[in-house]
């Protein structure tokens, strides 16, 4: 290929860099969405894990309780930042 007077194999390689680009950056958020699955994944075992502990001591409820609170804040904390570092890759400029 050659350059002609416009420079139009120029600007067709600098759309071509532009395209790999965005989608490099799609492939990312996806990737990034997994830390939203886990979350969602850990919240769901955390729980059921407060209803067994709960069956076989009732007793213990309010400590037990206290406990899963803690773990579900843990994991929304874990969700809550993988969903601002999609939106950072999916609407951020570059």
């Amino acid at each position: 290929m050659e350059i002609n007077f416009r420079g139009t194999v120029i600007l067709y390689s600098v759309h071509k860099n532009l395209y790999t680009m965005r989608f490099a950056r799609l492939i990312a958020t996806g990737t990034a969405t997994c830390s939203i699955i886990g979350s969602s994944l850990g919240v769901g075992v955390i729980f059921a894990g407060f209803l067994e502990a709960l069956s076989k001591n009732p007793e213990l409820e309010k400590i037990l309780f206290q406990y899963t609170l803690l773990g579900f804040a843990l994991c929304e904390a874990i969700g809550v930042a993988g969903l601002g570092i999609v939106f950072m890759l999916f609407f951020g400029d570059s």
